[in-house]
Parts: C-alpha cells; structure tokens; sequence
C-alpha cells in the first residue's frame, strides 16, 4: 500500500494546494493509498494555523505519528530547503528527486507522477489550478466546509466577494500589495459586465478589517468578521463573482465558488521578485487580470 506524507505549510489557502497534490498522486496509487498530514512546522510557525482539522472526513487522510519519523525524510527535507534560499528560480527537483519518493519544490506542480508504491514525501507549495481539481471534486464528501449565515440574503441580490490581503506580515515578506483602486476597479468591472443597473452586495474578507473599512469599495457592503479561515473560506465560496488579492486564501474561495457565468477578478502582480499573474499557473477559464 502506497503512503503519502505531506508536509503541511503555510495558512489555509496553502494547505489546500498542499492537500490537492497528495490528492492527484494518491489517485494513481489506488483506492488503499494512504495520506500521511505532517503539521509539525506549526510548532514553530506561529503566524499561520493548520486548520483542516474539522474539514476532513476522508479515512484514507489521518495525521502524523512518531511511527511514521524518517530520518532520510527529514534530512532530505532540510537539505533541499536550504538549498532554495540560495536559488530563487524555480527547477525541475521534483521530476528529478521523485524516483527516490520525494515530491520536493517551489510551487512546482509540473510533475504529479506517482512513481513508488510504498512510501512517498511531499514538501511545497504546489500552486497550480491543474492539480486543484483533485481536492475540489471532493468538497461536500471527504471535505466538508462548515456551514455559515451569508449576510444580505434576505436581499437576494448577487455577491461579489472581495478578498484583501494587506497585513504586515505579507509587507515584511515583500509581497506585492493590492491598493483601494485595484479593489475599486474590480467591483465596478463585475458590475458594469454583468449587474449594469442592478444594486449587488458586496463581502469583503480581509486580514486587516478595520483598515479595509476606510477604503470606500460600495455602497452595500458587508465585513466578513468573527469567523474562522474556513467559515471564511466557506462564506466565499456562496458568492457568485470575485475581487481577489495576490493569496492562495483568497484564490481557494474564488476557485470554489466560481460557477459557469462567474468572472474572477485577478491582480497584474501575484509572487514577490516580479512574478507576473499572468505566468503562473493559476489563471483559469473565469479569471480577468486587471
């Protein structure tokens, strides 16, 4: 039986693709592959939580054990962790390393070849719409969202869900930061598209709320508070269009809400080091970059 120990990292958006990898590598090892969730960096990273805790309900997905330490697991892992600081550009290690079982990269999801039948490790990001199928299909069965109020709907108008991410910590890291304008632009793009005329509601999501309310976005807004990442996630998802800043959080939300007709909204500039929007892998059918 084939064993998948991924390394979990990051916030909630993160965690997703990280589970969406080990989904489409377990999908070739057979229905018995197991999915091992290794959570021990959160005992030193204390900016971000796991919190899949109360969304999985898959059996074949259980956590991390003192029976499952592996010294040529965490030796390779620190290896080639140190090796990234010192190269920025992204390789082709996974293809290389995965005939030894180790998924190792960047946000490189290119290859998602499973290639041994035993036991197999995954350390990355894995940002790619293409692998993120995996995890979607199963939404409502394996994974289970919980269950929020939207607010406004009694109103019965359209959502556009508004998702800002400007907090310090995202700066310190250099991240390229979306201002009031680009949020601003986006709303009004939605609407004169598909609502010209027509009153919508407005929901914004946001690391920084109290800042986020200085920044005018529309006439009836509504202010995601006093929720968890996933009750966010969740709350997101039920819009029906979306302005979303450069973060897998709130690329999840749109991903998992986008309906046939829904237009995505994406900012120009998405990594740090200049990395474009429009050269990741994340641009999908829905998506307009402005």
């Amino acid at each position: 039986m084939a064993k998948i120990v991924a390394r979990m990292r990051g916030g909630l958006g993160n965690q997703l693709f990280i589970l969406a990898y080990a989904y489409a590598l377990a999908e070739q090892g057979g229905k018995e592959t197991e999915i091992v969730l290794d959570t021990r960096e959160y005992e030193t990273f204390k900016i971000r939580n796991y919190e899949l805790k109360e969304v999985i309900r898959d059996p074949r997905v259980r956590m991390y054990t003192d029976q499952d330490k592996s010294r040529f697991y965490d030796l390779t892992r620190e290896m080639f962790h140190i090796s990234q600081r010192l190269i920025r550009k992204e390789t082709g290690s996974i293809r290389m390393l995965s005939g030894m079982g180790l998924y190792y990269g960047r946000r490189n999801a290119e290859f998602c070849k499973l290639k041994s039948k035993k036991k197999n490790y995954i350390y990355g990001y894995f940002q790619d719409e293409r692998i993120a199928g995996a995890l979607k299909k199963r939404i409502g069965k394996e994974l289970v969202l919980p269950e929020v109020e939207v607010p406004g709907e009694e109103n019965e108008r359209p959502r556009i869900a508004v998702s800002i991410r400007i907090g310090q910590d995202y700066r310190d890291q250099g991240w390229p930061i979306c201002e009031a304008a680009y949020f601003q632009k986006g709303i009004q793009h939605i609407r004169k598209q598909k609502y010209p005329g027509q009153k919508v509601d407005v929901l914004v999501f946001s690391d920084e709320p109290e800042q986020t309310k200085t920044m005018n976005l529309a006439e009836d807004v509504y202010f995601a508070e006093g929720l968890s990442p996933t009750e966010q996630l969740a709350l997101m998802a039920k819009c029906d269009d979306f302005v979303i800043s450069n973060s897998s959080f709130s690329w999840w939300g749109a991903y998992l809400g986008a309906k046939e007709d829904s237009i995505v909204v994406m900012p120009e500039d998405w990594y740090q080091w200049h990395g474009k929007t429009a050269d990741t892998k994340l641009v999908y059918r829905n998506a307009v970059i402005l």
